[in-house]
């Protein structure tokens, strides 16, 4: 009977043969090509074998890694009881091949097989909030199962938890040592994973402003969450706060500012007056041009959530064109989709609108079990054309798909970015929203927003690729499950 082998994510093409191949004591690798010879240890410890030498005569099969011409990430294995080979054009293609044959490695040996593979999306990643029960360990062993599943990116988002040097108060009691950053970040380079800091640069500041030695920066004096965008000194604090992670994160050619959920935007007297004169958008393009462009002239390129520049679009004539725009969406399930995520109200909560015929005139029967839910729990319905309104049809009908009112494109707002000049990555979630059904978080509507959001990746083409996302206070191991959905369908063409 065949062998039934799988491998996650699955790869482009494979072929399994009806045999094992024993790893005998006979068995040695060489490296053939200073591309992998950086693994090479890995290599034999993940085979069992010893390495051959350069000069020593081979007496038994042996275990070949060899360059060739392919796609950068791309790699070819075949093993037979002839022998093994890995061929490959990159470190990153020979590391992948390595986590392949991980999955493969069993007590009596290797299946008879030949792979040939290749990722779908360039960037797959995984964005880390480190909450409360997120430890130095469990951190590490988070970057280990995102190599093991081919990921390259990870996104980390410290909050208090970054030993900020000088603005030290800032750390909370649980912060990690500048020498366990380092370590993390050293770690990550190593399993093939480019570590990008996230640094709030507007938004999302209440475990800084909460304090009294930072009130003048506050936009309003009840949530305490947002900077002034008028005053000074918050750009210089940005400046400070990113300077200091952006020391510990060498190497990295991205720094994440935040940027989302500026809910208070011209609540202090003098943002209301110039919010009178520019507007809202004005306000807000105004200070996040001097974020991205400090950013820029450091020499990184800048990532920024998409959710404040769509509901105020006029804003992005102040963004430069280097800014890659990260489009998150934790509820678009399938496309297309009977909903949209029409992002903020005047209450600057999320708008989550569907035509008020869905469950009347047109069946609910009609969509799947996780759109129904979506509809049930976030979404409401309107009569959709005349809701949006002409202001909003006139910008972004277009891009709403022929089906619109009764289903729209799953993730409308990524061509509109892209036609406006600006890189994508997409961005859903593996843990968000609150939706706790049974105890549990709603893991298979993640699992389809996942899915959903690297489909239309894949089918555009034309992304940076997808960082899944995951927030507030759970178990580690519970990111498990969304960081190998990631893998998959970041990587696979399913």
């Amino acid at each position: 009977m065949k062998p039934a082998f799988h491998v996650i994510p699955e790869p482009e093409r494979t072929q399994f043969g009806d045999t094992m191949v024993p790893l005998t004591a006979a068995w040695a690798l060489t490296c053939e090509t200073p591309l992998a010879a950086s693994l090479v240890d890995d290599y034999c410890a993940v085979l069992r074998l010893p390495r051959l030498r350069h000069g020593r005569p081979p007496d038994g099969p042996r275990f070949r890694l060899v360059s060739a011409d392919m796609a950068a990430e791309a790699y070819r294995l075949a093993v037979s009881p002839a022998g093994g080979m890995v061929s490959a054009n990159s470190e990153a293609g020979f590391r992948w091949a390595l986590e392949t044959l991980r999955q493969l490695r069993t007590t009596d040996g290797l299946p008879a097989c030949s792979i040939d593979d290749a990722p779908h999306l360039p960037m797959r990643g995984f964005h880390v909030f480190l909450h409360r029960q997120m430890d130095f360990a469990a951190l590490n062993r988070l970057l280990e199962s995102a190599a093991r599943f081919k990921l390259n990116t990870v996104v980390l988002e410290y909050e208090s938890r970054f030993p900020y040097r000088r603005h030290p108060t800032v750390a909370g009691a649980d912060a990690l040592s500048h020498g366990q950053v380092e370590a993390l970040t050293q770690h990550a380079w190593s399993l093939g994973l480019e570590p990008i800091a996230l640094q709030q640069s507007l938004g999302h500041l209440d475990y800084l402003l909460a304090r009294d030695a930072y009130a003048g920066r506050r936009e309003e004096d009840q949530v305490r969450d947002q900077m002034c965008p008028l005053n000074p000194d918050s750009f210089a604090l940005f400046t400070e706060l990113a300077e200091d992670m952006l020391a510990l994160h060498p190497g990295s050619r991205f720094l994440h500012v935040g940027g989302d959920e500026t809910r208070h935007l011209g609540a202090c007297a003098r943002c209301q007056a110039r919010a009178a004169e520019v507007g809202l958008a004005g306000l807000y393009g105004e200070y996040m041009a001097k974020v991205l462009g400090w950013v820029i002239r450091a020499g990184l390129r800048p990532i920024i959530w998409d959710d404040m520049l769509c509901a105020h679009p006029e804003a992005l004539a102040s963004v430069p064109r280097q800014t890659a725009i990260m489009y998150w969406d934790y509820w678009t399930v399938a496309d297309p989709s009977p909903y949209l995520v029409a992002r903020f109200d005047r209450h600057g909560r999320a708008a989550i609108v569907h035509d008020k015929c869905w469950g009347e005139e047109w069946p609910l029967g009609e969509l799947t079990e996780a759109q129904r839910a979506v509809l049930a729990h976030f979404s409401a319905g309107v009569p959709l054309a005349e809701d949006l309104g002409t202001r909003f049809l006139d910008r972004y009908g277009a891009y709403l798909g022929p089906d619109f009112p009764r289903r729209l494109r799953a993730f409308p707002y990524l061509e509109y970015y892209q036609d406006q000049g600006f890189d994508v990555i997409m961005g859903p979630t593996a843990m968000g929203n609150h939706e706790m059904p049974d105890g549990l978080p709603h893991f298979a509507r993640f699992y389809h927003n996942v899915h959903a959001s690297a489909t239309r990746a894949r089918q555009n083409g034309r992304t940076l690729g997808m960082v899944t996302t995951t927030w507030y206070s759970f178990p580690p191991e519970m990111l498990v499950q969304g960081l190998v959905t990631t893998g998959q369908f970041a990587w696979s063409r399913r």
